[in-house]
């Protein structure tokens, strides 16, 4: 009963959820998202804002604000694989998201992840 809007910057991607029945488009998150203000009750991001650098996180989080009332969200903490991704510490995470939402939940977690022992956080937040 949810209207579900995807994103991803990868047109692979974005053809397999659209088989699976969902509305999805191609967009680079670097860049302003093509909704109006307010449109989305939630935004759901797992595992992908690590990929930016804090400056061009301010950028998405002002976006992100300005589309949705609410956002859930888990980022990495530890990088246990060699990779090109940006990993902030829970104290940056919790500087940035706040500057954008009112934080409600910031939890750092420990388990597996991609078959690799890792720490995430799960944060829930509100405009």
């Amino acid at each position: 009963g949810y209207d579900i809007t995807c994103t991803d910057l990868n047109p692979e991607y974005v053809m397999r959820v659209q088989e699976l029945g969902l509305n999805c488009i191609e967009h680079d998150t670097k860049n302003k998202f093509p909704f109006s203000s307010g449109q989305f009750d939630l935004i759901y991001s797992r595992l992908g804002l690590h990929y930016f650098t804090e400056e061009e996180l301010y950028s998405i989080f002002s976006e992100l604000k300005r589309i949705g009332k609410s956002i859930l969200m888990t980022v990495k903490v530890v990088d246990d694989i060699k990779t090109s991704k940006v990993i902030l510490t829970p104290d940056k995470w919790n500087e940035i998201i706040s500057n954008f939402f009112d934080i409600k939940s910031f939890e750092i977690k420990e388990g597996i992840l991609y078959n690799n022992k890792s720490k995430w956080i799960e944060i829930y937040a509100k405009t």
